[in-house]
């Protein structure tokens, strides 16, 4: 079963990536100069450091092929998770839609300046979904980490992607907190896009 690893990272060391199951293929895009790089083989690929994770993995979507699984973290995936490497493995091997890797979060126990009105939460999530009524609030997983399967990327169009892409490509950090509430959403099947 072919399983991507996508990591967004900034300047964090790397070698941790000598730690994934030898099987993963592991593709880097990189918004800065690493401290450390793993010994394994990896792709990179350099971004604009702009959109923080949110741009990094809408551009992974919108651009490279996709595996039965993908896992996407930032490049200290265990400040949010302490175990994400052999948690995301067992969401592998559960065969889940989508797995949520670490903590946990609700949009009602956000405090300023990270509420969904001071993130334009809402206006985001209207501009990317169709729907009578959008959610009072959202849970959703620290740092954006999560393993989703094919189908929970490619429900969605490449319009979809690419808008998602253009979106987050911003020097605006409330974007990228905005997205990170978001993500669960993105990859449910049952929210239709607002594909315009």
């Amino acid at each position: 079963m072919p399983i991507n690893c996508v990591v967004a990272a900034y300047e964090e060391d790397l070698s941790w990536i000598d730690e994934c199951p030898p099987d993963w293929a592991v593709h880097v895009y990189l918004k800065g100069e690493p401290k450390r790089r793993p010994a394994r083989e990896v792709r990179e690929s350099r971004l604009f450091n702009l959109g923080r994770e949110a741009h990094a993995f809408a551009f992974h979507n919108a651009n490279s092929p996709q595996a039965d699984y993908t896992v996407f973290l930032q490049g200290n995936p265990f400040d949010h998770d302490p175990h994400a490497i052999e948690n995301a493995a067992a969401v592998i091997q559960r065969q889940d839609w989508v797995g949520w890797l670490g903590f946990r979060y609700d949009t009602r126990q956000n405090s300023p300046p990270f509420t969904p009105n001071d993130l334009s939460l809402w206006g985001v999530y209207e501009s990317l979904f169709r729907s009578a009524r959008r959610p009072d609030w959202l849970w959703f997983p620290a740092g954006a980490q999560l393993v989703v399967r094919r189908e929970a990327i490619s429900h969605r169009s490449r319009r979809f992607w690419q808008r998602l892409e253009r979106m987050t490509f911003i020097d605006d950090w409330r974007m990228a907190h905005a997205i990170e509430r978001l993500w669960p959403t993105i990859y449910d099947q049952h929210t239709p896009e607002n594909t315009p």
